[in-house]
């Protein structure tokens, strides 16, 4: 999945692949703004990408960096749930 960029009238292409939202984050309206944009696919993608995150995080008990990034997994999760949509959790 890939995020175009306008930067000086040259696009740049940006891969994302996991959301990272921390507790005051400001730049979390913009983050919530290009989720919505994106199709329910790749908001799956980008939602398991953000739990293996997590995970890695748990595992080497990284407490900040695990709830910065069940953050965006549940920032993802509600955004899914406003269009009606319910990520599952197998992976498909």
């Amino acid at each position: 999945m890939e995020i175009s960029l306008k930067k000086d009238s040259a696009k740049i292409v940006q891969p994302i692949l996991a959301i990272r939202i921390s507790e005051n984050d400001p730049a979390r309206e913009q983050i919530e703004q290009r989720l919505r944009t994106m199709p329910i696919a790749d908001l799956q993608e980008v939602y398991w990408h953000s739990r293996l995150a997590a995970a890695a995080c748990r595992r080497e008990r990284n407490m900040p960096g695990l709830f910065d990034y069940v953050r965006g997994c549940k920032t993802i999760q509600r955004i899914a749930h406003e269009r009606g949509k319910v990520l599952s959790l197998a992976r498909k």
